[in-house]
């Protein structure tokens, strides 16, 4: 591959080592609570919150978490989405009891940029309940442009990260701190990236910088 060709970056799974983290799980042995509102789903929602500077609340997945954001706002119409995206990020929509509007992706991003947007609500001609851009692979790319379009026209803006939780340089701020809604993702190959969020153990590792 030639060097000036765009890639994506491959993501290895980086998993703390068993005595790392098994030390964290007495607690919940001993409230006989490992889920929802135990010892740790609490500490974590509390050192995530305390992260980024603002509430942060832990959901089963992140299809539950973006249905449950959009519930939140009680609005009513359609959701702007990128056609690039996972199904169940158009099953959110829907079981939100809301319209998903598939938008075209910008080709050298494969994310919604401020034309497609546009694009996707003239065609719909009616009011927006929100706009739900998925930061494909993970990248930190600038959301600046189309956040201001949706602060211009009185759109929620959402952004959920499938991949990771936030693929950042050590410099950069984490990008739920950056407007608008942030579900993330925590699967179970990235358990260790969530975890160092929360200032558990987790190994060191190479940071992916920020593409904008």
């Amino acid at each position: 591959m030639p060097p000036s060709t765009p890639f994506f970056p491959f993501q290895r799974p980086e998993i703390a080592l068993p005595e790392q983290w098994l030390p964290w799980l007495d607690g919940a042995y001993a409230a006989h609570r490992f889920s929802n509102h135990g010892p740790l789903a609490l500490r974590l929602e509390d050192a995530l919150s305390r992260r980024v500077g603002r509430p942060v609340v832990l959901a089963a997945n992140g299809t539950a978490a973006i249905t449950a954001a959009l519930l939140v706002l009680k609005r009513q119409g359609a959701v702007i989405l990128p056609s690039f995206t996972f199904p169940a990020t158009l099953g959110a929509v829907l079981q939100a009891g809301l319209l998903p509007v598939l938008a075209d992706v910008n080709p050298l991003t494969w994310e919604l940029d401020v034309s497609s947007i546009e694009a996707a609500a003239a065609a719909y001609g009616q009011p927006l309940a929100a706009v739900l851009g998925v930061r494909t692979f993970g990248l930190c790319r600038d959301w600046s442009a189309q956040q201001a379009w949706c602060d211009r026209h009185g759109v929620p803006r959402f952004s959920t990260a499938p991949p990771r939780w936030a693929a950042c340089s050590q410099t950069a701020h984490p990008q739920a701190g950056r407007g608008g809604w942030k579900p993330f993702r925590c699967t179970p190959p990235r358990c260790s990236l969530l975890a160092r969020a929360a200032r558990l153990p987790a190994r060191q590792k190479t940071s992916t910088p920020c593409d904008g």
